[in-house]
């Protein structure tokens, strides 16, 4: 049995367009931060330049940190926005948006890891599984925006 849509409360919708504004202006300032990035091939330029630069690529990485929580809000408020008028969106969406964000926080903590290996950087970067993971972000996002759009016309 179909609910009948609901009104979404003001509060949601101030708590998502928050973390709509929150999440990606963080991510923006930890991309601004964090020293160059290297090709893969070239850990030992990339290391050298991660140890010219090591409290900026600490901070970029911490600022990741806090913003992949508010950028869970936002999947999770944007959801809850959707959920009354297409719920198949909005559970997709969530999903899919929540496993890139897991998978961005796997690489946030390999890449603590790899601050004490040689090399591993690189190898994250060509890594198909976290390519996969971003692009299910991505796609989830995707989902969660097309449903917002029809709930509009």
């Amino acid at each position: 049995m179909e609910r009948a849509p609901t009104r979404t409360a003001p509060a949601e919708r101030r708590l998502a367009a928050a973390a709509l504004v929150a999440g990606p202006a963080l991510f923006l300032v930890a991309n601004l931060l964090h020293p160059k990035e290297y090709a893969t091939g070239n850990e030992a330029a990339q290391l050298e330049k991660i140890a010219d630069a090591y409290h900026r690529w600490q901070a970029a990485h911490l600022v990741t940190f806090v913003a992949i929580p508010i950028f869970a809000v936002a999947v999770v408020a944007l959801a809850a926005l959707i959920w009354p008028r297409d719920r198949r969106s909005a559970r997709g969406g969530a999903v899919l948006g929540m496993f890139g964000l897991l998978a961005l926080m796997g690489v946030l903590a390999l890449l603590a890891l790899g601050s004490l290996l040689t090399g591993l950087e690189g190898a994250i970067h060509s890594n198909a599984y976290f390519v996969a993971a971003s692009l299910a972000l991505l796609a989830g996002g995707a989902a969660v925006a097309a449903s917002l759009h029809r709930a509009s016309t």
